[in-house]
């Protein structure tokens, strides 16, 4: 019902060196972020995709939180927006998911405030799941 207009434009793996694969069957031992892009008649240069492959790459980098992702782009309707794109980006992230949508007047502009928005709660959760461990861990040195 929701997802009527859109179309799958490609998967693809984001393994240990960024490579963009159309080949979703590729069986990898390495820690890897699937990620699906969907986009609403619209299309993405492959310089965007691997921009998006490598920033996937360095909110993993030494994190073993994010399972997966989903990028979504769409043009928006109505006649005051209709040069305005949306770009949503979801990551599966332990132990909640995050969410960065930002609107603009193109494609990559608005990918990359989604990246932004979503890096920026990324760090946060990360942040707050830190300090929680630090103050069970001083907790627990008070209780002895």
């Amino acid at each position: 019902m929701f997802a009527k207009n859109l179309e799958i434009c490609t998967i693809f793996e984001i393994v240990e060196l960024p490579t963009v694969s159309s080949d979703y069957s590729q069986t990898n031992n390495l820690m890897a972020i699937n990620v699906d892009l969907h986009l609403d008649h619209l299309k993405i240069s492959t310089d965007t995709q691997n921009w998006i492959s490598k920033k996937l790459d360095q909110f993993e980098e030494g994190h073993h939180d994010i399972s997966g992702a989903h990028l979504s782009v769409k043009q928006m309707s109505g006649k005051p927006t209709v040069n305005t794109y949306e770009a949503k980006l979801t990551l599966y992230h332990k132990p909640d998911h995050i969410v960065g949508s930002q609107k603009s007047k193109s494609i990559p502009s608005a990918i990359q405030d989604a990246f932004t928005s979503a890096e920026r709660q990324l760090r946060n959760s990360r942040r707050a799941i830190r300090d929680r461990r630090r103050r069970a861990r001083t907790e627990d040195l008070f209780d002895e």
